[in-house]
């Protein structure tokens, strides 16, 4: 028999938690409700299998406001269903097998369980030149780690799309934690209908997205400004009308504006 993670009444985003409790103060002239923070450098690209640079780690705290994955961390930081209403897990814990619900992206096209196997087979292919800061979170799926070393082909790896709706990854070993693993910025889905045919795609103001905020402008070195998507699937537990994240390097600067009470 399988076990099967069923999705609960509500399911939170720790990031979108920690937005509720700032909101109430980060309100605008204009009535809207914005979340302002800094970082300390500028994002060269929002999606990490299409980063060539260190520099991705820049946006580690903007990525979970644009993309969503299979699951993300909820409270207490235990890793819920997001993009996958359940999962099944074998009971050799050698086999995942995810069912997606239905979502989009925010051009109105579906996400797919073939996004993701793009995306991650993307990761891992060592062909692609995507820099993997993080290679070890690949490990666990079946000849990950040798693809990544050149020994096998991306067609060995355990991931597999079967159908729109379902994603299967078979694990080199079994691994507890792996549903925590699934919901950091490495197993993101990317848009295959749009990123296929343009490596830059995740750079541009507009980009195709598919978590609670979309990218509205960008001025490099500046100002990052995110506003609403109005095709997220769980909009309901979005309390923010938008996030503006500045790019400020000196920390001293930074602390001053919390005081002044211009960042929350």
């Amino acid at each position: 028999m399988k076990k099967t993670l069923l999705a609960l009444p509500f399911v939170f985003f720790a990031l979108l938690i920690t937005i509720f409790a700032f909101w109430q103060k980060s309100h605008h002239s204009s009535g809207k409700k914005i979340l302002r923070f800094a970082i300390a450098t500028d994002v060269s690209t929002f999606h990490p299998a299409f980063s060539t640079s260190s520099t991705i780690i820049n946006a580690s705290n903007v990525i979970p406001l644009v993309f969503e994955g299979l699951t993300r961390r909820g409270e207490n930081d235990v890793p819920q269903l997001a993009t996958a209403e359940r999962v099944e897990i074998s009971e050799d814990g050698m086999r995942y097998e995810f069912f997606l619900r239905e979502t989009f992206w925010s051009d109105g096209h579906p996400v797919t369980a073939y996004d993701f196997a793009y995306a991650l087979k993307r990761s891992i292919d060592p062909t692609s030149k995507v820099l993997v800061l993080s290679p070890y979170y690949y490990h666990p799926i079946k000849n990950a780690k040798l693809c990544m070393e050149g020994k096998v082909s991306i067609e060995k790896v355990g991931i597999k799309a079967v159908d729109d709706k379902r994603l299967v990854i078979d694990l080199e070993y079994p691994s507890p934690y792996f549903l925590e693993i699934v919901s950091s910025p490495m197993y993101l889905p990317a848009p295959k209908h749009i990123a296929e045919g343009n490596e830059q795609w995740a750079k541009e103001v507009g980009f195709v997205c598919n978590g609670p905020f979309t990218l509205a402008s960008l001025r490099h070195g500046q100002e990052i400004t995110l506003s609403r998507s109005p095709t997220y699937w769980d909009m309901k537990h979005v309390y923010l009308d938008g996030v503006h994240i500045s790019i400020i390097p000196e920390m001293r600067t930074v602390l001053n504006l919390f005081i002044k009470k211009e960042l929350d």
